[in-house]
């Protein structure tokens, strides 16, 4: 699945290049006390992990930075059919961790700007652009401050996902933000992992009834020792909390932010090994044969009708 592609959005060798990072200070979730479950803790705690691995990722082999350096796409083959042409066209990408998808966008010719709440990982970001010659703007500002964070700016394209949603307390107001983002008649391109698959049991693929699927699930872990990314690294911040958010819920706050779905797609493979018995493919990993089919993955579309 590696495709080698045309880096249309690089500047060519020797002009002058833009990579503009904004890394102020701001305190995360605004205010969210009315979400419960959710304090200052829950933002503190997992901006310290995305810091920490933010670094482990860029230099790991999971995410193939000397790849992309190369020519090689980070963006997957349906992702690029489903979006299509993009050339020209002003692309926001929240929570895009150290930009790697967001610069891909911009070799097909977007205008690309990227947020994301960890410091480091927009550090990484915006040194990663000029590695790869690539105009790009990359902001630190907490997802729900993003139309904030950009003043106001609206964009023809919002691009997030691949284990961004769960990160967050608050759908609703995610959906609201992501419809800031957006001009009228603007599209949100979400690539997410599946929640179903998170309630099976790893061996059995029975549910798992600690983790009851459409039952706000939140996971506090303490151990998170290393990453997925960066599997067997010694690492101080281990401490994480997430949300399982059904499909349910997260279709209901696209359309209630006032988005028209134009289609929902669903995978029966992953992009990392999220059961052991997976088989690895190329650059994503499937099931063998014997097991039966399951959603691992979704893509949506959407246009804001307003």
């Amino acid at each position: 699945m590696n495709r080698d592609l045309p880096r249309s959005g690089c500047e060519t060798p020797g002009k002058t290049r833009a990579f503009r990072s904004q890394n102020e200070g701001f305190s995360g979730f605004g205010d969210m006390t009315a979400v419960p479950g959710v304090g200052p803790e829950w933002f503190e705690a997992n901006r310290a992990w995305w810091d920490e691995r933010a670094p482990l990722h860029v230099g790991g082999d999971f995410y193939e930075v000397d790849a992309f350096l190369s020519g090689t796409s980070a963006l997957r083959d349906f992702e690029l059919s489903e979006l299509g042409d993009v050339a020209g066209r002003t692309l926001c990408h929240p929570q895009c961790h150290f930009g790697l998808d967001t610069l891909s966008w911009a070799g097909e010719g977007a205008i690309v700007s990227g947020l994301d709440f960890s410091p480091e990982a927009i550090d990484a970001a915006s040194a990663l652009a000029e590695r790869a010659g690539i105009d790009a703007r990359f902001v630190c500002a907490d997802v729900y401050d993003a139309s904030q964070a950009f003043g106001s700016e609206q964009f023809d394209i919002v691009y997030t996902g691949l284990g961004a949603i769960n990160w967050l307390p608050d759908i609703d107001r995610w959906a609201a933000t992501m419809a800031s983002l957006c001009v009228p008649g603007g599209a949100l391109y979400l690539v997410e992992f599946h929640p179903t698959s998170n309630s099976l049991e790893d061996e059995s693929l029975v549910a798992e009834a600690r983790i009851a699927y459409g039952m706000g699930h939140i996971w506090h872990d303490e151990i998170l020792s290393g990453s997925y990314g960066a599997e067997g690294a010694a690492t101080l911040h281990n401490e994480t909390w997430e949300r399982v958010w059904t499909l349910g819920e997260v279709l209901s706050a696209i359309a209630g932010a006032g988005f028209r779905i134009e289609f929902l797609h669903e995978f029966d493979y992953t992009l990392y090994r999220q059961f052991p018995w997976l088989i690895e493919n190329g650059r994503h990993f499937e099931r063998p044969p014997e097991v039966p089919s399951f959603p691992m993955m979704y893509s949506l579309l959407a246009h804001l009708d307003r």
